[in-house]
């Protein structure tokens, strides 16, 4: 973990869970070959649970999967893991948004997440 990801006491900051699951949800969209769907899908829910700490240093493992494709939403679940613990874990749902709307997921996307599940 960086020091940008940490309060000046060298604990992680509540936000830095959030930046590092958008770039595991980047890196899932291209792994699925949908990854121009991230800038289409803004973040309408989120929560995170801690369990162990993270602090300056520390390697973590982000984990991501999608739980759930509705008609115009991806819920993902998240964990991170701290030298092999979980020490967060949390939800994220996005929304697909089109002319400022909510808008059905285009096929190609809901197929490709449906099929990650």
């Amino acid at each position: 973990m960086s020091w940008n990801d940490c309060d000046p006491s060298g604990r992680i900051r509540f936000q830095a869970v959030f930046d590092w699951f958008v770039d595991a949800e980047v890196a899932l969209l291209e792994e699925l070959g949908v990854g121009t769907a991230f800038g289409t899908m803004p973040r309408v829910a989120a929560d995170a649970q801690w369990t162990k700490g993270i602090w300056f240093g520390d390697t973590v493992e982000i984990a991501v999967e999608v739980v759930e494709v509705g008609r115009s939403s991806v819920r993902y679940r998240f964990t991170i893991d701290n030298h092999g613990e979980q020490a967060v874990s949390g939800a994220v749902t996005c929304v697909n948004v089109a002319d400022g709307h909510s808008a059905a997921l285009p096929a190609n996307v809901r197929a490709a997440l449906e099929a990650s599940r």
